[in-house]
Protein backbone atom coordinates (compact mmCIF):
# COMPACT_ATOMS: atom_id res chain seq x y z
CA UNK A 1 0.00 0.00 0.00
CA UNK A 2 1.29 2.86 -0.91
CA UNK A 3 1.72 6.31 1.05
CA UNK A 4 -0.68 8.56 -1.08
CA UNK A 5 -3.52 5.26 -0.56
CA UNK A 6 -2.76 5.91 3.07
CA UNK A 7 -3.27 9.56 2.80
CA UNK A 8 -6.62 9.44 0.74
CA UNK A 9 -8.31 7.60 3.45
CA UNK A 10 -8.50 9.90 6.16
CA UNK A 11 -11.65 11.83 7.53
CA UNK A 12 -11.83 15.54 6.72
CA UNK A 13 -13.27 18.15 8.56
CA UNK A 14 -12.41 21.89 9.03
CA UNK A 15 -13.17 24.01 12.21
CA UNK A 16 -14.13 26.46 9.82
CA UNK A 17 -15.70 26.66 7.05
CA UNK A 18 -13.69 29.59 4.84
CA UNK A 19 -15.00 31.54 2.20
CA UNK A 20 -11.53 32.02 0.47
CA UNK A 21 -8.76 29.63 0.60
CA UNK A 22 -4.86 30.14 -0.61
CA UNK A 23 -4.84 27.64 -3.64
CA UNK A 24 -0.91 27.97 -3.81
CA UNK A 25 0.10 27.55 0.12
CA UNK A 26 -2.13 25.25 0.08
CA UNK A 27 -0.82 22.81 -2.28
CA UNK A 28 2.90 23.70 -1.14
CA UNK A 29 2.10 22.68 2.50
CA UNK A 30 -0.53 19.36 1.42
CA UNK A 31 2.95 18.05 -0.81
CA UNK A 32 5.14 18.82 2.19
CA UNK A 33 3.20 17.35 4.71
CA UNK A 34 2.12 14.12 2.39
CA UNK A 35 6.10 13.63 2.20
CA UNK A 36 6.66 14.07 5.65
CA UNK A 37 3.73 11.65 6.81
CA UNK A 38 5.14 9.24 4.67
CA UNK A 39 8.48 9.47 6.51
CA UNK A 40 6.79 9.56 9.85
CA UNK A 41 6.00 5.91 9.61
CA UNK A 42 9.54 4.36 9.16
CA UNK A 43 11.40 3.88 12.22
CA UNK A 44 13.90 5.91 13.08
CA UNK A 45 13.64 8.30 9.97
CA UNK A 46 10.52 9.33 11.98
CA UNK A 47 12.88 11.72 14.52
CA UNK A 48 14.27 13.23 11.89
CA UNK A 49 11.12 14.20 10.18
CA UNK A 50 8.97 14.89 13.29
CA UNK A 51 12.01 17.54 13.83
CA UNK A 52 11.14 19.13 10.81
CA UNK A 53 7.37 18.95 10.99
CA UNK A 54 7.68 20.30 14.73
CA UNK A 55 9.95 23.25 13.04
CA UNK A 56 7.77 24.05 10.21
CA UNK A 57 4.10 23.82 12.15
CA UNK A 58 5.71 26.36 14.62
CA UNK A 59 6.64 28.38 12.20
CA UNK A 60 2.96 27.99 10.55
CA UNK A 61 1.06 28.51 13.76
CA UNK A 62 2.81 32.03 14.92
CA UNK A 63 3.16 33.52 11.05
CA UNK A 64 -0.36 32.79 10.21
CA UNK A 65 -1.70 33.34 13.72
CA UNK A 66 -0.34 36.83 13.32
CA UNK A 67 -1.40 37.09 10.19
CA UNK A 68 -4.98 36.17 11.55
CA UNK A 69 -4.76 38.98 14.44
CA UNK A 70 -3.68 41.47 12.08
CA UNK A 71 -7.00 41.06 9.43
CA UNK A 72 -9.15 40.35 12.39
CA UNK A 73 -7.90 43.90 13.83
CA UNK A 74 -8.23 45.47 10.36
CA UNK A 75 -11.99 44.33 9.86
CA UNK A 76 -12.90 45.61 13.13
CA UNK A 77 -11.52 49.33 12.34
CA UNK A 78 -13.26 48.99 9.09
CA UNK A 79 -15.98 45.69 8.26
CA UNK A 80 -14.84 43.85 5.18
CA UNK A 81 -16.19 40.70 4.79
CA UNK A 82 -12.69 39.80 2.59
CA UNK A 83 -10.57 40.64 5.33
CA UNK A 84 -12.93 38.20 7.91
CA UNK A 85 -12.27 35.41 5.43
CA UNK A 86 -8.36 35.68 5.55
CA UNK A 87 -8.89 36.35 9.42
CA UNK A 88 -10.60 32.70 9.21
CA UNK A 89 -8.41 31.37 7.11
CA UNK A 90 -5.60 32.31 9.01
CA UNK A 91 -6.62 31.14 12.42
CA UNK A 92 -7.31 27.47 10.66
CA UNK A 93 -3.85 27.33 9.46
CA UNK A 94 -2.39 28.53 12.82
CA UNK A 95 -4.28 25.76 13.79
CA UNK A 96 -2.96 23.23 11.98
CA UNK A 97 0.74 24.51 12.53
CA UNK A 98 -0.55 23.58 16.00
CA UNK A 99 -1.51 20.09 14.82
CA UNK A 100 2.01 20.04 13.09
CA UNK A 101 3.77 20.19 16.47
CA UNK A 102 1.69 17.58 18.23
CA UNK A 103 1.96 15.29 15.72
CA UNK A 104 6.17 16.07 15.47
CA UNK A 105 6.14 14.97 19.10
CA UNK A 106 4.60 12.01 18.58
CA UNK A 107 6.66 10.83 15.72
CA UNK A 108 9.25 11.06 18.01
CA UNK A 109 8.36 8.09 20.43
CA UNK A 110 9.68 4.98 18.91
CA UNK A 111 8.00 2.19 17.17
CA UNK A 112 4.22 3.76 19.11
CA UNK A 113 4.41 6.97 17.46
CA UNK A 114 4.75 5.21 13.92
CA UNK A 115 1.63 3.26 15.11
CA UNK A 116 -0.16 6.25 16.29
CA UNK A 117 0.97 8.26 13.50
CA UNK A 118 -0.68 5.16 10.76
CA UNK A 119 -3.49 5.09 12.79
CA UNK A 120 -4.06 8.56 12.58
CA UNK A 121 -3.56 8.85 8.80
CA UNK A 122 -5.73 5.93 8.39
CA UNK A 123 -8.55 7.04 10.37
CA UNK A 124 -8.32 10.70 11.42
CA UNK A 125 -6.42 13.61 9.79
CA UNK A 126 -7.17 17.57 9.77
CA UNK A 127 -7.27 18.23 5.82
CA UNK A 128 -6.29 22.06 4.13
CA UNK A 129 -9.27 23.34 2.87
CA UNK A 130 -7.94 22.49 -0.70
CA UNK A 131 -8.38 19.07 -0.46
CA UNK A 132 -11.82 19.11 0.35
CA UNK A 133 -13.58 19.44 -2.89
CA UNK A 134 -11.21 16.23 -3.52
CA UNK A 135 -12.92 14.45 -0.78
CA UNK A 136 -16.27 15.66 -1.83
CA UNK A 137 -16.13 14.22 -5.21
CA UNK A 138 -14.69 11.22 -4.00
CA UNK A 139 -18.03 10.58 -1.51
CA UNK A 140 -20.23 11.76 -4.76
CA UNK A 141 -18.82 9.06 -6.68
CA UNK A 142 -19.00 6.23 -3.98
CA UNK A 143 -22.77 7.21 -3.51
CA UNK A 144 -22.94 7.09 -7.38
CA UNK A 145 -21.61 4.03 -7.70
CA UNK A 146 -23.41 2.21 -4.67
CA UNK A 147 -27.10 3.80 -6.47
CA UNK A 148 -25.94 2.35 -9.27
CA UNK A 149 -25.40 -1.05 -8.26
CA UNK A 150 -28.77 -0.79 -6.25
Amino acid sequence: MSCAVLYDRGVSYSLFTPQTTIPVYDKLIRDVERTLDCFGLIPIVSLVSGSLRILMGQVQAVAWGVIGMLALMCSMVQPDFHLENVAIQSFHYAVHGVGNVLRGFVEGCFLVGNITCLFYTLVFRLRYPSEMGDVVALEETMSDKKSATA
